[in-house]
């Protein structure tokens, strides 16, 4: 057994390893959480298993880029997941981990984007239907944003309340971004689409770049929040619904970096 494994005493063993860690090979991982003290493919008597040791915070722990924390509500807690947190595919939590702790990187890619005049609030509650026309109410924060933040607003916020169902989030995401980029060519704009996409998903992962977190603090709480619109009626079903949500933002803070 390598000396690093040495001293893994599970427990338990899951039944596909055996009564016994025969074997124990370091597997590489992201050495920047420091709630994780180590994986292993761990091989028994009768089959192999990865194992991952969770780790507690001591007061001698170095500074990790992933602190972590004794404290439930934490978005990096030791244990791990939550139950009201396990339908995030584990991919997905550590994604939105990495955009949480990078989110200043991404916030500086959508304020290089192209600059136009946006609304800065579109979301369903703000949109009024006029004989096929739509109409954008509430102007109050008006101001410079980057070309497609208004539209990363909008497919976000149509599904973080539940106003409209969640089946749908494929489509309407990337019909709005066609409709976008052929609004834009009507208009006589003649930039790259590469450029507005990627400003699009910058301006999206970096305005909710707190949303994973805070919604598994909510999981771990078992609290809804304050909402006037939720249609969720506990967390473990908010969490559920809007495993697609944080999906999507995940996946376009990772898009950036292709795109550029």
């Amino acid at each position: 057994m390598p000396q690093d494994a040495e001293q893994i005493r599970p427990v338990s063993l899951p039944p596909a390893v055996g009564d016994a860690i025969l074997h124990a090979e370091p597997l590489r991982h992201g050495q920047v959480n420091a709630a994780t003290g180590g994986i292993w493919r761990v091989r028994g008597p009768v089959g192999t298993a990865i194992l991952k040791v969770a780790r507690r915070p001591v007061a001698t722990d170095p500074p990790r880029a992933f602190p972590t924390s004794d404290v439930p509500t934490h978005w990096n807690y030791w244990r791990r997941d939550h139950p009201n947190v396990a339908p995030w595919p584990e991919p997905v939590r550590a994604r939105l981990r990495e955009l949480w702790a990078g989110r200043d990187r991404i916030l500086a890619v959508a304020e290089a984007a192209e600059r136009t005049l946006c609304h800065l609030d579109v979301w369903p509650a703000n949109l009024a239907d006029d004989a096929g026309r739509s109409i954008l109410l509430d102007w109050a924060f008006t101001g410079a944003g980057a070309v497609g933040e208004d539209l990363a607003n909008l497919v976000i916020d149509c599904f973080t309340d539940g106003l409209m169902d969640i089946a749908r989030l494929p489509e309407l995401a990337e019909t709005a971004v066609d409709g976008y980029l052929a609004g834009l060519r009507a208009g006589g704009w003649a930039g790259s689409d590469a450029a507005v996409r990627t400003a699009i998903y910058a301006s999206g992962a970096a305005k909710y770049s707190w949303f994973g977190p805070a919604m598994a603090v909510h999981a771990a709480r078992d609290d809804l929040g304050q909402s006037s619109y939720r249609q969720d009626t506990s967390a473990a079903a908010a969490i559920r619904r809007l495993t697609p949500l944080v999906t999507l933002i995940a996946d376009w803070a990772d898009q950036i970096t292709a795109l550029r």
